[in-house]
């Protein structure tokens, strides 16, 4: 197993080339939105996927901590 965290860059040729087993998402309350003055990076970026080639995944598990979720998700 290798874990890594990386950028979006990064983690977008993972996705790409589909070595992700699993990713672990964090959901925090906080709003940052982008706009064409500040762009903000997306969670992939130079990766983009046609309908027919979406990535899937599937919940494992969420677990809260204060306002936080830590969530798990299996990619195959």
């Amino acid at each position: 197993m290798i874990r890594t965290e990386g950028g979006p860059t990064l983690f977008g040729e993972f996705v790409r080339e589909r070595t992700v087993d699993e990713l672990f998402l964090t959901i925090a309350p906080r709003v940052a939105g982008r706009d064409d003055e500040r762009r903000r990076l997306a969670l992939v970026e130079k990766a983009a996927f046609p309908a027919d080639e979406l990535r899937e995944a599937r919940l494992v598990s969420v677990k809260a901590a204060d306002d936080y979720l830590f969530t798990r998700f299996a990619t195959h």
